[in-house]
């Protein structure tokens, strides 16, 4: 079982340790776009993903959502010590304390049963300042959904450290 701590905040993550920012947008009243950074303890850059629905949600449910997004990305890549950091402190105390909004409730308990998947998870909250990263990934996502007409849901690219280019994942 994992174990869920808030107490990495404004810290290095530790050695072995993936560091993951998330984040939301919304392209008008038409969608909510999902956006997460990952990098390695030493800061070095991983993978940026970005994700849209093709609805607008209210934003604790949103950030819940992209929540619940990022821990199935870390789950499908396989990570096993994480650190996932967001400016939305509703979800993020949701997630390490016994309260939990009735809005976001069964998106959290989606979210607690993921981190099982984990060796350690911690959720930290950071300043939005802080997860700029994120926020950027997600407004991607809703120029996608201009773009190409609200057809691509999920695209992840790979960085792997000895790589020759780059991997695609999407579903």
């Amino acid at each position: 079982m994992a174990s869920l701590d808030n107490s990495n905040r404004g810290k290095a993550s530790p050695q072995g340790c993936i560091k993951i920012n998330v984040g939301t947008g919304w392209s008008g009243e038409t969608a909510t776009g999902f956006g997460m950074v990952a990098c390695s303890s030493s800061g070095e850059f991983l993978f940026a993903a970005s994700s849209l629905e093709p609805q607008r949600k209210a934003p604790q449910i949103a950030e819940a959502s992209a929540m619940r997004w990022c821990l199935m990305v870390a789950q499908e890549l396989e990570f096993d010590t994480i650190v996932v950091e967001s400016n939305a402190a509703g979800v993020i105390n949701a997630l390490t304390s016994p309260r939990c909004p009735p809005d976001i409730a069964p998106i959290i308990k989606d979210c607690i049963g993921l981190t099982t998947h984990f060796s350690v998870i911690s959720f930290c909250h950071v300043k939005r300042k802080a997860n700029g990263v994120a926020h950027a990934r997600s407004s991607i996502a809703c120029d996608f959904q201009v773009w190409c007409g609200g057809m691509i849901h999920l695209f992840v690219f790979v960085l792997p450290k000895h790589s020759q280019g780059v991997t695609y994942l999407g579903y």
